[in-house]
């Protein structure tokens, strides 16, 4: 788990010190050493060190026209062997991520008569390229950014995992080309226009190649892109969740092995615990066959937003070691700004901060450099709220009216809600469209989310919100040190539970059902976790706070984004601070989108498109 900064096809050669400075933004993802192969002319050269790169001094007078640098979190084979770019003749490879199988892999190359000098997965990842060619990275079970540089062919070969657990970004300035795992190592000066728009007004980001930076992209999950020094790219998917031949293995084996295969690390490894299903069926096998697994949840000190009673229900009934962080309140704005700053983009709301106070205090108080985490579970066993509403259309559109009928009566119990308000969901679904836009004069594209269960379910996993809730992830957890894993999202397990039956997977108003019969089953879950009808998330008192503690900071971030009065409607902003100044019902998603972007702008120096 690492981080990458290349810079090629550099038009008039530099001196490396300038390029340095573009690792030392990243710095954080890799605390445990630095490495960069660079290339002038016709030397390269090659320098790796666990101090970082800055004790070479005397090489910073070497002008560079290509280099490719590695900032290292080591999880397998600590020793100096680790250190990367890895280098074989004209290949320069870094690697930002973990093969899970790659003793299997490497098993298999040395009977194909590789030899290996370390016991790194990197090293499986360039031998597996040498053989193989792009055809390797279907091989792989993993998560990955990976950039191989060959300088015989003048080629930059990019890759990124299947689901994109990893980042991995690129920009093209004309005088070089950048790839970078942050955005913040480039040089970036203008907002992308119409993917702010549609961040705002849709709360969509993440979802394509594009950022909310203009001129920086994001190689696509499941994708990988070449590159040439004329700037000639190949890009291809060598994975598709529509195509992907689903071998009807167990549900319960595929959970087992992910997990199982996850646990390969050569440090301690940890896990966040919530009071729902997921992260509570990762600790329980976990716990199977790791003894030493110690697990951290954000619990609240008002009740309403507390989920500690459940978690102490797993936590007694598996035996576990959880230890309860309550987060850190008295410094919002600054909280803000900060994560602002980590995430590199406007929030959808307060959960990351609590997510990274999590990973923060594991980092500084225990020696565990490996958390894991229940992402992926409600995108592929239908763990929303808005999974049950697309599967009540599905019956109607189906005519199975006797089981729609059976289906209503039971969520109607379990909801709260009346068969009228239930209808009406159904319906507003039924016949949703695109809305005008609230807040930005600019039109966002027309992008809207399916309507039929096992469409919606593949729209979250790759497109909304997976892809945000990973980024959240990757950025919080490597801003300290730490590298998380999300078993949910082996690509085995993940294409074995979207094949399941929508009916098999909700039934009498209540969702995730072969994941509960799996955790009831085998005991890895408190019963009383497993009774819960609700989808409760990972709530918090956002609102309270936005009245409260951010109220002063909202208010002054708000007004000052309406200085850009060619992209904003500001009559419609004024309506929507007067509410919330009066306690008036409001859109509070939206004004804390609006404070976020206020923030961002400034914390980046950033200018709009054809901004006077």
């Amino acid at each position: 788990m690492c981080g990458i900064i290349g810079e090629f096809f550099k038009i008039t050669p530099s001196k490396l010190d300038g390029f340095l400075g573009r690792v030392d933004r990243i710095k954080h993802r890799g605390p445990d050493g630095q490495g960069i192969s660079f290339f002038n002319k016709e030397k390269k050269h090659e320098i790796r060190s666990p101090q970082g790169l800055s004790s070479y001094d005397e090489n910073l007078k070497y002008l560079y026209t290509d280099a490719l640098a590695h900032v290292r979190l080591s999880i397998i084979d600590h020793s100096q062997d680790g250190l990367q770019p890895f280098v074989d003749g004209d290949l320069s490879l870094a690697f930002n991520g973990e093969i899970y199988n790659y003793i299997e892999i490497r098993e298999e190359l040395r009977l194909l008569g590789y030899e290996f000098s370390t016991d790194t997965d990197t090293e499986v990842v360039l031998k597996s390229y040498i053989e193989w060619g792009t055809d390797c990275f279907r091989r792989f079970n993993g998560m990955w950014g990976i950039c191989i540089y060959n300088r015989g062919s003048e080629t930059v070969t990019l890759s990124r995992d299947r689901f994109g657990v990893k980042p991995l970004y690129y920009m093209d300035t004309g005088t070089s080309f950048f790839v970078s795992s942050e955005i913040k190592a480039l040089d970036i000066s203008f907002i992308n226009n119409d993917f702010l728009a549609l961040f705002l007004e849709k709360n969509y980001i993440d979802f394509d190649k594009n950022t909310l930076y203009e001129s920086v992209y994001q190689v696509e999950p499941s994708t990988v892109l070449i590159i040439d020094k004329l700037r000639a790219k190949t890009e291809f998917k060598y994975f598709d969740v529509d195509s992907y031949e689903d071998k009807n293995e167990s549900v319960c084996d595929l959970i087992y092995d992910s997990i199982k295969l996850r646990n390969r690390a050569d440090v301690k490894i940890g896990g966040l615990l919530s009071g729902g299903i997921d992260s509570s069926v990762i600790a329980g096998v976990t716990k199977k066959f790791n003894s030493d697994y110690k697990l951290f949840s954000a619990v609240f000190d008002d009740g309403r937003f507390c989920e500690k009673k459940y978690i102490q229900k797993t936590e007694e009934y598996l035996g576990l070691d959880v230890e309860y962080l309550t987060p850190e309140v008295d410094k919002l704005s600054e909280s803000v700004a900060q994560q602002v700053y980590i995430q590199e983009s406007p929030l959808r709301s307060m959960a990351q901060i609590y997510q990274y106070q999590l990973y923060k205090y594991i980092s500084e108080n225990t020696d565990i450099k490996v958390v894991f985490n229940g992402q992926g579970a409600d995108e592929t066993f239908s763990g929303y709220n808005e999974h049950i509403i697309c599967y009540y259309l599905d019956l109607l559109i189906n005519f199975k009216f006797s089981k729609f009928s059976k289906e209503i009566s039971e969520y109607k119990i379990i909801s709260g809600l009346s068969r009228v308000n239930i209808l009406i969901k159904i319906v507003s679904l039924a016949l949703s469209k695109p809305k005008k836009p609230k807040v930005t004069l600019l039109k966002s594209r027309s992008m809207f989310p399916p309507r039929t269960l096992q469409n919606r379910l593949k729209f979250n996993l790759m497109c909304s919100a997976l892809p945000e809730y990973l980024k959240y992830d990757d950025r919080n957890s490597m801003a300290v040190g730490i590298e998380s894993r999300v078993p949910f999202l082996d690509y085995r397990l993940v294409m074995r539970a979207l094949s399941i039956s929508p009916e098999l997977k909700i039934s009498e108003g209540v969702a995730k059902i072969p994941l509960r019969e799996i955790a009831r089953k085998n005991k890895l879950v408190a019963p009383k976790v497993l009774d819960r009808k609700d989808k409760a998330g990972f709530v918090s008192p956002q609102e309270i706070y936005m009245r409260t503690g951010l109220k002063k900071d909202i208010i002054e971030h708000v007004n000052n984004i309406k200085k850009y009065n060619q992209f904003f409607n500001v009559s419609a902003i004024d309506s929507m601070i007067y509410d919330f100044l009066n306690d008036n019902p409001v859109d509070y998603n939206m004004i804390f989108r609006l404070y976020t972007t206020s923030i961002w702008i400034d914390k980046y120096n950033l200018r709009f498109k054809n901004e006077a």
